[in-house]
């Protein structure tokens, strides 16, 4: 069945742009991708209202041998497309003359653009336009990283299929005063971030960790190993307690640099997440309610101990004394055990 999309290509031509694939196929459902086109790499219609192309659905599609150093013409480029897209907004920079897209990621797509689609709609000649495409079967995301695998050896591929707190899946949030995309997490607590692995060409290679920020944490094996052609692991996000009332930071995934076969190093293909932590209120009302409850026994043992002259004290002064204690010593521990960070 073809239906119409707006066509995001992002080629081989710079490692750049191939990162940008990388992190399509990484990054979770609902997350935004930045993309950034001159405005001569995009289709005239297009350009006359930018606005008209806010929440319309898109494709980003991976373009093989779009070699510079040919003529437009002479260049045998190949289409694979890669996920479907929203479009969430857009930005017109005049100062630099390139337009900025933020593309909320999807499903995973098997398309390729209809057999009648003008050359001049598609690359080398333009990389954003409207296009008439037809769907085909292979549209998981282990047909899609198979399909582009031989581009990018031998790197592995990963997906980062979740990231939940038990059994609730976070949804990503995006900003549009600052064009940001963050998971919303709370100080104390403890997350699971689960991925998705393929290694086609099966190296002795893994992921590593950059912690934008101590007080957030995802822990991966400082020895971590893939270990398989296919495999599903979680790893834990951890938060500590923070000193505002909310923090922003990162934790980047990395992986291994490689060389080509003229021994230039490449980019590293870095895969970012982005967080936003908040303070725990229920921590600051906890505190206060047990320091409420401190009070209060502080209050009983006074009330307790006011007549000590007479040794004979009332059931009253004991029953009142033994309240104060038990409160004392219940908003005592309490706040040892939740607030203690030693």
């Amino acid at each position: 069945m073809a239906a119409n999309t707006i066509a995001f290509f992002s080629s081989d031509a710079r490692e750049l742009y191939k990162a940008d694939i990388y992190r399509a196929l990484a990054l979770p459902a609902g997350y935004i991708l930045h993309f950034r086109y001159p405005t001569q790499y995009i289709d005239r219609g297009l350009l006359g209202n930018l606005k008209d192309l806010l929440d319309q659905p898109g494709t980003i599609f991976y373009v093989s041998g779009n070699d510079t150093s040919f003529p437009e013409d002479q260049r045998q480029v190949k289409l694979f497309s890669i996920r479907s897209v929203v479009v969430r907004d857009v930005m017109h920079d005049q100062n630099i003359d390139t337009i900025h897209f933020y593309l909320q990621l999807g499903d995973f797509a098997d398309v390729h653009p209809h057999a009648d689609t003008p050359p001049e709609k598609l690359p080398p000649y333009v990389f954003v336009s409207r296009v008439l495409v037809e769907t085909g079967p292979k549209g998981r995301w282990l047909d899609r990283a198979e399909a582009i695998k031989a581009d990018f050896k031998p790197l592995p591929f990963f997906l980062i299929e979740s990231v939940s707190r038990g059994s609730q899946q976070l949804t990503p949030v995006y900003s549009h005063d600052d064009k940001s995309c963050s998971f919303r997490l709370c100080d104390e607590s403890e997350y699971q971030i689960r991925l998705n692995f393929y290694d086609p060409w099966l190296g002795a290679t893994g992921r590593t960790v950059e912690n934008g920020s101590s007080d957030v944490g995802l822990l991966v094996p400082a020895a971590h190993r893939i270990g398989a052609e296919t495999d599903t692991q979680i790893f834990k996000l951890q938060t500590r307690s923070i000193s505002s009332q909310k923090l922003s930071t990162y934790s980047r995934l990395l992986g291994l640099d490689y060389v080509d076969s003229q021994s230039t190093k490449k980019a590293d293909f870095r895969v970012s997440l982005e967080w936003t932590v908040m303070k725990r209120w229920t921590r600051i009302w906890q505190f206060g309610l047990l320091s409420i409850l401190a009070a209060i026994g502080l209050g009983l043992a006074k009330l307790a101990t006011d007549n000590l002259k007479s040794v004979n004290l009332s059931m009253a002064n004991v029953l009142l004394g033994l309240g104060g204690l038990l409160a004392i010593g219940i908003a005592a521990s309490l706040l040892y055990l939740v607030f203690n960070k030693t």
